[in-house]
């Protein structure tokens, strides 16, 4: 307090404490915000819900995996039952690919164990698949189905490189006509789909003067490029049905470029164990 002035207390005036209920009861009692405006928050799950099934489309199947794992799901299955999965514990409509959709589709169709390991000094991500295995491949924009059964298959994820061990069966099927490679040893890049074989056997069907025959190419290191040409390190040729075959020409290289059309090195005919030419 100053010295010489005196301090009053001055009562509320009963107006301004009117005013301030009726300003309480204006708030609360204030029409809803704009639909527009109102409805901003609830856009945000709207947007997830959207967006969620092109998530999980696009999720590899490692990424489905751990997904699933997080959710304390089943991991087991292909990869559409890993998207059901998801579908249904989101609560959302899980519709079937369209066929003949532009991209890539892979499907595990069996495998007794799965697992996933890193190597984090070369910052990359594998999946590993054993005991029974079947993959199938889908080129949507290509119209071929490559189909890979093996014992054992890894999968590099950053090199998208696929190697196969064990008594493997490759198929390559384009609907009008088909080709299967067998061996010991297979890798695969997805990117362009050239391959690599150890010990393989390749089989193609085709026709030769109005008679279907089933060629085999054999050899101990086989590469197929992008442009479908097979190459044989040390290889044999035969239409031969019998096993050892019949006759039989082998070089020490030999180039597949297409229906009827071979490249050979340092070929020799064999007839049976006999060498004719």
């Amino acid at each position: 307090m100053i010295p010489g002035r005196t301090r009053a207390t001055v009562p509320a005036s009963p107006f301004l404490a009117a005013f301030a209920l009726a300003l309480t009861l204006a708030l609360l009692c204030a029409p809803a915000l704009p639909a527009q405006e109102a409805g901003a928050a609830a856009e945000t799950p709207d947007a997830a819900e959207e967006t969620l099934p092109e998530d999980i489309r696009t999720a590899s199947f490692y990424e489905l995996s751990v997904w699933l794992d997080r959710l304390d799901l089943s991991t087991r299955g292909a990869r559409r039952d890993l998207e059901q999965r998801l579908f249904e514990h989101y609560g959302l409509e899980y519709t079937e690919p369209e066929p003949g959709a532009g991209g890539r589709e892979i499907v595990i169709e069996s495998a007794l164990e799965s697992s996933y390991f890193e190597l984090t000094e070369i910052e990359q991500r594998y999946v590993r698949l054993r005991g029974g295995v079947v993959l199938r491949m889908e080129d949507r924009e290509e119209g071929v189905i490559h189909t890979i059964a093996a014992e054992e298959l890894v999968f590099n994820r950053e090199t998208e490189a696929i190697t196969a061990r064990g008594d493997i069966e490759y198929v390559i099927d384009r609907g009008t006509s088909s080709e299967r490679f067998t061996g010991e040893q297979l890798t695969i890049y997805l990117d362009d789909w050239e391959g690599v074989f150890l010990e393989g056997t390749s089989r193609r069907d085709r026709e030769i003067r109005g008679r279907d025959l089933e060629f085999r190419y054999s050899g101990a290191y086989i590469t197929r490029s992008p442009d479908d040409i097979v190459t044989l390190e040390g290889g044999d040729i035969t239409s031969s049905q019998g096993e050892p075959p019949y006759y039989r020409i082998r070089a020490r290289k030999i180039w597949v470029l297409g229906p009827g059309e071979w490249g050979l090195q340092g070929a020799s005919l064999y007839v049976g164990r006999v060498p004719l030419l």
